[in-house]
């Protein structure tokens, strides 16, 4: 896909990044794979903590906008579906 791609577990750890994600963030899979993903705003941590405790509780969501950084600090918008 040439859309970038970031899955993670319930734990926020990083399983998944396609290459389109590789490029855009700057790293590799094997970098973060089993990590806590590294690009949460340091203001949104909470908040994602929180969406993956109502996924883990069955909840579904299909969309929520969220901001993230990439390798050089840049924010940038990203839809989230959990």
């Amino acid at each position: 896909s040439p859309v970038p791609i970031v899955v993670i577990d319930l734990a926020g750890q990083v399983q998944v990044l396609n290459p389109a994600a590789e490029q855009f963030l700057g790293c590799t899979l094997p970098e973060i794979k089993d990590r806590a993903y590294p690009f949460v705003k340091p203001e949104e941590l909470e908040a994602q903590a929180l969406l993956l405790k109502r996924v883990a509780a069955g909840e579904l969501i299909p969309k929520h906008i969220a901001f993230r950084i990439d390798a050089e600090g840049n924010p940038f918008q990203v839809e989230v579906t959990l």
